[in-house]
């Protein structure tokens, strides 16, 4: 007997979920809707889904180590006084926040931009 659609949809939402692809989970049916829409390949539609779950995993990570680090969510190096500190760590701490944003640029530069996979998923 052919599973239905609803129900093929429904199960492969739960093994997504039960792989820990939480993005894939709540994103493929919108996704995959669009991309038939729009005659979006395999390829660039299966690359959106990993992508978003990429970005949500780093977004995880990163909320994770603030939340470890114990620190007040509003200390950042733009609200640090360097004033407080001999000059020595002011210069160390400049340089951290230089090597930080260009390690930002550095970073986004290396991702490929989803427009390279299809100009239609904008």
């Amino acid at each position: 007997m052919p599973v239905s659609a609803a129900n093929r949809h429904d199960d492969l939402r739960r093994q997504l979920e039960a792989l820990h692809l939480d993005a894939f989970a709540h994103s493929f049916a919108d996704l995959a809707l669009r991309a038939a829409k729009e005659g979006i390949s395999h390829e660039a539609y299966l690359y959106e889904l990993v992508k978003l779950q990429r970005e949500r995993r780093e977004q995880r990570r990163v909320q994770r180590l603030l939340r470890e680090a114990g620190l007040p969510p509003e200390k950042t190096f733009r609200t640090l006084s360097l004033d407080a500190f001999p000059a020595a760590l002011r210069l160390l701490f400049l340089i951290l926040k230089t090597k930080a944003r260009v390690a930002k640029n550095v970073t986004e530069e290396r991702r490929p931009d989803l427009a390279a996979a299809s100009p239609r998923f904008k």
